[in-house]
């Protein structure tokens, strides 16, 4: 703490010197920063790069993107060492889209590419939100018609704020793909009583807690392909009374149980392509016995036992159609 102190009554000693300094009226702030950096010593030049970089992402970016400000912040970033270097890109590219969009995002990331040759930006650039940030921010799209919210390549990190979007019992289509949350907390989706269709593909998913969907009585279509789920916990699904279509395709479940699919009484498509599934329990598919029309498993290690136990369940069913 002492060594902190004393390190800012140096820099301010250094910054007073320089403001008695005779120096061009015109000189700009970046100017001034430079000069100053000139007459520092090495070990109080990072200190004295900080503070300004941390003065700039606490103000107001201007108005309208501007490639100019950009890269002269960013040749701000460059000066620092490469270990600080992917905190400040992270904080800056974080605010920029905050600020303008993800329509905007491409110029820095564009100068990103050709100043800092030794990263790859979609390593560097790890940032991340929750919607109620995107929320603070007013970057959460306005509902298109017919009632359609997308949420998707966001860099969306958790489910938080999901609750405070306004007019949900409006939305009939929500898709949030191609981000990087894990969870899906219990009864995420509270106050969409009027949801019909829920994509959440590509992501991060590998926890689907229990009664994450119990609001959501009236969706017909949902889609988890892409993930990571490896186990699906009992009545996860609960809720879900009017679903007609389950796309579980492209994840690492490997066993499917009595209660995986609890609840799942009007289903009548079920995809689990490409998955691990190893173990399916006799009574896994009671639950839509009699709404049933297909189950797709393309592109799982099934045993010669469990493919033999799949063609006697075809048999019993009857009706419906088991692919794999």
């Amino acid at each position: 703490m002492k060594f902190k102190s004393m390190l800012f009554i140096l820099v301010a000693l250094f910054v007073g010197h320089l403001g008695a300094m005779d120096v061009p009226s015109k000189m700009s702030a970046k100017e001034k920063l430079e000069l100053l950096l000139k007459k520092l010593p090495t070990e109080l030049q990072m200190p004295i790069l900080s503070i300004r970089i941390n003065q700039l992402l606490e103000a107001p970016f201007p108005k309208a993107a501007s490639l100019n400000f950009a890269i002269s912040f960013l040749s701000l970033i460059a000066q620092f060492p490469q270990k600080y270097k992917k905190e400040y890109l992270n904080k800056f590219a974080k605010k920029w889209f905050l600020t303008y969009g993800k329509e905007k995002e491409l110029k820095p990331i564009s100068w990103i590419e050709k100043h800092f040759p030794d990263q790859i930006p979609e390593q560097v650039l790890d940032y991340r939100f929750s919607i109620a940030e995107l929320l603070n921010a007013g970057r959460i799209s306005t509902i298109r018609s017919p009632g359609i919210l997308n949420l998707s390549k966001q860099r969306i990190n958790n489910l938080d704020g999901l609750d405070q979007i306004p007019n949900k019992e409006r939305i009939r289509k929500l898709y949030i793909e191609e981000n990087q949350f894990t969870t899906i907390p219990v009864d995420a989706f509270a106050g969409f009583t009027n949801l019909l269709e829920l994509k959440l593909g590509a992501n991060h998913i590998n926890d689907i807690q229990i009664n994450a969907f119990a609001s959501l009585n009236s969706l017909q279509i949902l889609s988890l392909m892409r993930n990571q789920i490896n186990y699906i916990k009992a009545n996860a699904f609960v809720g879900l009374n009017s679903l007609q279509i389950l796309n579980l395709n492209n994840n690492q479940i490997n066993i499917i149980t009595d209660d995986t699919f609890s609840g799942l009484h009007e289903l009548k498509s079920l995809m689990l392509d490409n998955n691990t599934i190893v173990d399916i329990s006799d009574n896994a598919f009671n639950a839509f016995k009699s709404s049933i029309k297909e189950i797709k498993l393309y592109n799982n290690p099934l045993s010669p036992q469990l493919k033999k136990k799949l063609k006697k369940l075809k048999k019993q069913f009857g009706i419906f159609r088991v692919k794999f």
